[in-house]
């Protein structure tokens, strides 16, 4: 059976509720929804015009709305075609197939789409800002345009889970607009001293890293900002604040430089711990309101290319991503406080080039550092 049309029949017999649904759906690629959605719909009027152009987002509501309102989809063309490469090779080839003998061996075809996808490089961004050259920053997150232009208007929050790529993303954007950058961790035992510095028995202001970054216009990133100690992180919204000009250090006031920005990294949206996050901290409500939010989550596609990417046969690297999709899938059904991010998905691929097998490789990157009985029921869904 297709694993999406497995997942919707366990949503379908209440093993979990629709947002573990979405979650699920949302981990998987624009061609495995759009497939399902062939299989789902394959009775319905419409539903083949309809699945051979929609947008993955679609597609995802498309499967939900099914289940809960008796498999009704979108009038066909309502949405069009994708600008993600696959999407539109794919959509072409469905055209052609449409006018071929039934004798075409479809898995054959999308098998030879696949693998000619991955053999090609990476889509790439490239930032155009007036009075500025433009710059090549590579193959980036979906949000990585809001990105760079929401920094124009201030302090940018990017909330995700572990591992992705939101400290990548900040140093492209610095790359983007030709700006040095400069990352600070914080966290419950970071003090006030350790970003404004102090002033020592010299006369000297010591730890001035802030400071630099403030007045010489560097892109500063203040990564895991939600375990930072409220109070300390209060007395950044001087900092946050794209208003404020001047900010009170130990040693005297300073200017910020015009091409100061500043992002903030998070796990959690500073409104307290999760299960999965137990660091975060509730943050003063004065300080989230200085920001600009977006949501970094993972984005499969973008995980892909940086997989095959790391030295590894497409065919053993492929495998090694759907594995990894299981595992990140039976963690959100069975509720297991285990982060499978991006970074399982590149180090595996590492492994896997370096001579692991593919056993080995999990140990490395995810299992040996799991309870046995968290072993136990991820290894279930292989």
């Amino acid at each position: 059976m297709n694993p999406i049309i497995s997942i919707i029949r366990k949503y379908e017999a209440g093993s979990y509720d629709e947002n573990a649904l979405r979650t699920i759906l949302r981990n998987r690629s624009a061609n495995a929804l759009r497939e399902a959605c062939r299989i789902n719909f394959a009775d319905h009027p419409d539903g083949t015009t309809w699945v051979a152009s929609a947008r993955k987002d679609a597609m995802i509501e498309a499967l939900v709305s099914g289940l809960n309102h008796g498999n009704t989809v979108p009038a066909p063309g309502v949405q069009p075609v994708g600008s993600d490469p696959a999407d539109l090779l794919f959509a072409g080839l469905r055209g052609l197939m449409g006018q071929q003998p039934a004798s075409i061996d479809r898995d054959a075809v999308v098998s030879i789409v696949q693998e000619q996808l991955a053999s090609m490089p990476a889509r790439t961004v490239e930032v155009v800002i007036p009075e500025r050259p433009t710059v090549d920053v590579g193959r980036q997150h979906p949000h990585f345009d809001k990105l760079v232009k929401a920094l124009a208007l201030g302090t940018v929050a990017l909330v995700g889970p572990a591992g992705s790529g939101k400290t990548s993303a900040a140093r492209a954007a610095a790359k983007a607009y030709g700006q040095a950058f400069t990352a600070i961790s914080v966290g419950a035992q970071t003090s006030a001293s350790d970003i404004f510095g102090f002033v020592d028995a010299n006369g000297e202001h010591r730890k001035d890293t802030v400071a630099r970054a403030i007045t010489e216009g560097h892109v500063l990133l203040l990564d895991e900002y939600d375990t930072c100690h409220p109070g300390v992180s209060k007395q950044m919204n001087g900092i946050l604040d794209s208003d404020t000009t001047v900010v009170e250090f130990p040693h005297g006031k300073v200017e910020k430089h015009p091409d100061f920005r500043v992002v903030v990294a998070m796990n959690t949206t500073g409104r307290g711990a999760s299960r999965e996050y137990v660091g975060g901290r509730q943050q003063d409500a004065s300080t989230l309101d200085r920001m600009f939010w977006i949501d970094w989550s993972y984005d499969v596609d973008f995980e892909r290319e940086l997989t095959l990417a790391q030295g590894a046969s497409t065919e053993d690297a492929t495998d090694w991503i759907e594995t990894i999709d299981k595992l990140r899938d039976r963690a959100v059904e069975t509720g297991l406080r285990v982060t499978i991010g991006t970074r399982a998905k590149i180090r595996g691929a590492r492994a896997l080039a370096a001579g692991f097998s593919k056993d080995d490789a999990l140990d490395l990157v995810l299992l040996s550092a799991l309870g046995a009985d968290e072993r136990a029921s991820l290894k279930a869904s292989l």
